[in-house]
C-alpha cells in the first residue's frame, strides 16, 4: 500500500452550515416530530397496553442499537490511533451524540411500562416460581432502576465527552491535536465500560422479558447488530453525500 502525505485544506463552509441555512432547522424539526409522535402514541395507544409498550420497546431498542454503535465506532478508531476514519468519524460521533435523547425516550419504559413488560415485576408470580424467586436479587424493579441509570449516565457522558473533544478542535489545530491525545488515552477505559454496560443492559431489557430463558452470549449478539446498523448506516449516509455532491 502507499502512503501520500499531501495536505488538503478544507474550507470552513464544508465543515460548519452557514448561520441562515435552513439544515440548520433540521434539529427543531425532529424534536417537533419526535413529541408529536410519542404524543400520539401514547395517547391512542387504548386498552392494548402489553402490545404498545413491546412495540415501543422493539422501535427504541432498534433505534439505540444505532447510537451505541456510533459510540463503539468513535471509541474504536480512538483507541487503535485510526486516521483513515477521520472522514467518516465525524458522521458517527453525529450519530453518538443521540445517545442522551435516546436515553430520554427509554425512561418511559422504566417509569411506566416495566409491568406490562416484564413478568417479573409481578411479585406473586416471582414467589410462586422457583427459579424466579431465586433471581429476584437482581431481578427487581428497584435494582432494576439503578442499573439502567448507570447505563444511561455511562452513554451519555460517553458521547458527550467525544463529541465535545472533537468538535472543538475544529478552528484550532494545537487543541484538536491536544483533544485527539486524550481521547486515546480515555479510549481503553471508555471501551470497557461500553462493552460492560451495552451487555448488561442487552440482558436487562430484552433477554428478562422471558425470564425463564438466559444465554451469555446475548449481549455478543446484540452488540454484533450495533456494529451491523452503523456501518450499513454511515454506508447509506456517505454514499447519499457522495451522489448530492456529484450532482
Amino acid at each position: 500500500m502507499s502512503s501520500h502525505n499531501d495536505t488538503v485544506t478544507i474550507a470552513p463552509e464544508a465543515v460548519h452550515l452557514a448561520k441562515g441555512s435552513v439544515w440548520r432547522l433540521l434539529p427543531i424539526l425532529g424534536v417537533v416530530l419526535a413529541a408529536a409522535g410519542l404524543g400520539g402514541a401514547f395517547a391512542l395507544r387504548g386498552e392494548h397496553h402489553h402490545e404498545f409498550w413491546f412495540a415501543y420497546l422493539v422501535a427504541w431498542y432498534t433505534f439505540l442499537a444505532i447510537g451505541l454503535g456510533g459510540l463503539f465506532f468513535v471509541i474504536i478508531q480512538h483507541l487503535v490511533r485510526a486516521g483513515w476514519s477521520i472522514a467518516v468519524r465525524r458522521l458517527a460521533e453525529n450519530v453518538a451524540i443521540t445517545l442522551p435523547v435516546l436515553c430520554l425516550v427509554g425512561l418511559p419504559v422504566v417509569l411506566f411500562g416495566m409491568h406490562d413488560l416484564y413478568h417479573w415485576t409481578d411479585t406473586a408470580a416471582v414467589d410462586a416460581d422457583f427459579m424466579l424467586s431465586n433471581k429476584k436479587g437482581y431481578l427487581n424493579e428497584g435494582f432494576f432502576q439503578i442499573r439502567v441509570g448507570v447505563y444511561f449516565v455511562i452513554w451519555s457522558l460517553l458521547s458527550l465527552l467525544f463529541y465535545r473533544w472533537s468538535t472543538t478542535g475544529d478552528d484550532d489545530a494545537e487543541r484538536a491535536a491536544r483533544n485527539a491525545d486524550t481521547a486515546r488515552g480515555f479510549a481503553a477505559p471508555a471501551l470497557f465500560l461500553f462493552a460492560l454496560s451495552l451487555t448488561f443492559a442487552a440482558f436487562d431489557f430484552l433477554m428478562s422479558l422471558d425470564p425463564h430463558w438466559f444465554s451469555t452470549m446475548f449481549g455478543v449478539y446484540y452488540f454484533a447488530g450495533c456494529c451491523l446498523s452503523i456501518h450499513a448506516f454511515l454506508t447509506l449516509v456517505s454514499r447519499s453525500s457522495c451522489a448530492s455532491q456529484a450532482t
